[in-house]
């Protein structure tokens, strides 16, 4: 337990406070102080001071060292007390040396203007007793001299104790400024997790999930209708193989890119553009109708891949959620593509799928990701409207 008291900074403060008294009692024993008769011990002093006073003073600015980490400003008084009185009854050199201790560390462990206080102060206390001196001597050698050694004593462990402090509070600032940084890289790195994540689950909701519910929807149909013939139930099952195959193959892409260390997103591997939307629109037969307007032309393929998935989003919900066949309008313009996806509202009816929520925000976040627009809601006629608006202009566009 003492070793371990003895071990803080504390108790280090104490061990130093009781060596440097001790020093300071063999200087007054050996006459460091203003005596009558340097030559004899414990002499009193030049005032007419007993010599055993200046032990008092020289206990007081040693408890100053003792507690300097504890209460700096506390130190500096009692050791200003200390300092003044000594000073007064016989300026001995041991209190006097060890009074600088307490100056600096009031300055350094002290409030952080502690420093720029006492240093005005000192600076007027020497300037003030070279004054007095000449003021009474009328010797200039003689205050200068005085000036200087006030200065000495009360300005010096100031300036050292400024520099240190401002050392350790630019430390300081540095290391809460890398603490600051450390976090803020934390939470970019989390955002850049979500944000990844949020990105994975779109593609495996609209590459993997859409797929599915078609899967569903039409082997649904074959397995209810009993009045399709052979030429229907061969469609519906080349489009329910195309449908898996497709997803398969997605499904592998996207494992693949995982475990890639490429960072960009497989734009390129999905289906994407009108060649798409019309296999897509195709497959379906009459559950799905497709409408082109303008010239098409080659988009870029963030754009071509976020169209198809938005056409293949709005046709698998108006499959799921619906009343009626989905119509499809891609319509090309010079400053980008618009899509629109329209189908007949359900009225009562239930859904034919349950849905997981995810369509809608993924679509839009689709959408603005390029800059574009996008709306869904009810339009007339007990319709369900999907329309989204991606830029991509073309060069006529460009160069115009």
């Amino acid at each position: 337990m003492l070793r371990r008291v003895l071990a803080s900074r504390d108790g280090k403060a104490a061990v130093m406070a009781a060596v440097v008294f001790g020093a300071g009692f063999v200087l007054l024993y050996s006459g460091a102080y203003a005596s009558e008769d340097s030559a004899v011990p414990w002499a009193a002093t030049q005032y007419g001071f007993p010599a055993q006073v200046l032990v008092v003073t020289l206990a007081m600015v040693c408890l100053g060292v003792a507690l300097r980490y504890r209460f700096p400003l506390a130190v500096l008084v009692v050791g200003t007390v200390g300092f003044v009185a000594d000073v007064l009854m016989g300026a001995s050199l041991a209190t006097i040396l060890i009074y600088t201790d307490n100056i600096y560390a009031a300055c350094v462990y002290g409030p952080r203007s502690m420093w720029r206080l006492l240093l005005m102060i000192a600076t007027a206390a020497s300037i003030a007793v070279g004054g007095a001196v000449y003021a009474v001597q009328q010797q200039l050698g003689g205050s200068l001299v005085f000036m200087v050694v006030i200065a000495a004593v009360l300005v010096t462990p100031v300036v050292t104790a400024a520099v240190v402090r401002q050392n350790r509070d630019r430390a300081e600032d540095q290391r809460v400024r890398a603490d600051q940084l450390a976090r803020m890289a934390e939470l970019d790195r989390r955002q850049a997790v979500a944000a990844e994540r949020n990105r994975m689950a779109r593609e495996l909701h609209d590459a993997i999930a859409n797929r599915l519910s078609v899967i569903v929807l039409q082997s649904t149909a074959l397995l209810s209708r009993e009045d399709l013939d052979a030429e229907t139930r061969r469609r519906l099952l080349a489009t329910i193989h195309d449908d898996g195959v497709q997803g398969l193959d997605e499904l592998r892409t996207m494992i693949g890119v995982l475990r890639d260390d490429e960072e960009e997103e497989p734009v390129t591997a999905a289906p994407r553009g009108l060649p798409a939307v019309q296999a897509l629109v195709d497959g379906l037969g009459d559950e799905a109708r497709l409408t082109v307007e303008g010239e098409p032309r080659p988009l870029p393929a963030a754009v071509e891949l976020a169209s198809f998935r938005i056409v293949q989003e709005a046709v698998t919900n108006a499959l799921k959620h619906g009343g009626g066949p989905a119509d499809v309008r891609l319509a090309y313009r010079e400053e980008g593509v618009e899509l629109q996806i329209e189908n007949r509202l359900p009225g009562a009816a239930p859904a034919r799928l349950p849905g997981g929520g995810l369509g809608l925000p993924g679509m839009r976040e689709r959408a603005e990701a390029l800059g574009g627009r996008f709306t869904a809601g009810e339009a007339p006629g007990d319709r369900w409207r999907v329309e989204a608006v991606l830029p991509a202009p073309s060069a006529k566009e460009v160069h115009r």
